[in-house]
């Protein structure tokens, strides 16, 4: 549910909305509770899912009525309305999610649904040069960008075909051409020149730019350029924000998140899909970056490379190693 109207969740609000399982999907893999993961994913593709699309709707409506049936009761009354609109952030968080899980918990299913759609996502609403729209003739928000950018740098990552890269790149250009705040660093909320009421107001949002920032500093490793502008751009993004967290108390977590991520990047190149998520548990920030070597994977951390390694043991080994070395 959506949240609750009390601290022990005996009463919660009844609407289930795609963004909050995105989120939900991602700390169930984390934490490697399968149950409850297979039981939200369920969900999600039963209610959610658009079969002929691949997309997921954005909420469900609230049923105090309906969600205090019992199981039997429940098959016998109508469920809440589902709202089919679809929303471009909320469908790229959701695809992170899956993509995340799939490798973490070996669900293939996942990320043949992420797969799908993500190429159905960028195929309605990405136009390279120009970024991603929100939803139907809505365009110049800041969260389709930055959650598209890293979702199309988890695409590359996951090795789903098509240029990814270079969709990434020119997103990241995108947003730093119509978005960015050229004097302090940072993205500003919006796009647009509208003057309407609060409109011409134009603020940077904590948690856009933390999840912009943890998409650079993963395109910056995939690019490996030591020269390139994406690892400057996230630490400048963090910078323009640095000032907000103590608002936010737990909500600012995100913040901390991408604050952990610029330190030390670990990248491991393989084409092996048990050494990747080896990687991904060694390392909750792991960047896997996938080529033509099924045997071995190869762990990097900046500039400092290992020696192949062959087993996932040696993986998680390897990048304690590189991590030490880099410290």
């Amino acid at each position: 549910f959506r949240y609750s109207t009390t601290q022990d969740w005996s009463v919660p609000h009844f609407e289930k909305m795609l963004e909050d399982h995105a989120g939900l999907v991602n700390a169930l893999a984390l934490a490697g509770l399968h149950d409850a993961l297979d039981a939200t994913t369920g969900y999600l593709d039963r209610v959610l899912r658009d079969p002929v699309t691949g997309l997921y709707a954005g909420s469900q409506d609230a049923d105090e009525h309906y969600y205090s049936l019992d199981a039997g009761g429940r098959t016998q009354a109508d469920a809440p309305y589902v709202d089919r609109r679809i929303y471009t952030s909320w469908n790229a968080a959701l695809a992170i999610a899956y993509l995340d899980a799939s490798a973490r918990c070996e669900r293939p299913a996942l990320r043949e649904h992420a797969a799908t759609l993500l190429e159905r996502l960028f195929k309605d609403r990405y136009q390279p040069g120009a970024g991603l729209t929100h939803s139907e003739g809505v365009a110049g928000q800041l969260p389709d960008q930055v959650w598209g950018l890293w979702a199309a740098v988890r695409a590359r990552q996951a090795g789903l075909g098509g240029d990814w890269l270079a969709i990434a790149r020119d997103i990241a250009q995108h947003i730093e051409d119509r978005y960015a705040d050229p004097e302090l660093g940072g993205y500003f909320d919006h796009a647009g020149a509208d003057q309407l009421g609060r409109l011409s107001d134009h603020i940077k949002p904590l948690v856009e730019n933390s999840i912009a920032a943890m998409a650079l500093v993963e395109l910056d490793a995939l690019v490996g350029d030591p020269e390139g502008p994406y690892a400057a751009l996230a630490r400048r993004a963090l910078q323009s924000v640095a000032a907000l967290p103590r608002q936010y108390g737990l909500m600012a977590s995100v913040f901390a998140r991408a604050l952990d991520r610029l330190r030390h990047t670990v990248k491991v190149s393989t084409g092996n899909t048990k050494l990747a998520r080896a990687a991904l548990l060694a390392h909750p920030y792991a960047v896997i970056e996938p080529n033509d070597d099924d045997r071995r994977a190869v762990v990097c951390v900046g500039t400092i490379c290992l020696a192949p390694v062959s087993t996932p043991a040696a993986v998680g080994e390897a990048i304690r190693e590189a991590r030490q070395a880099r410290a």
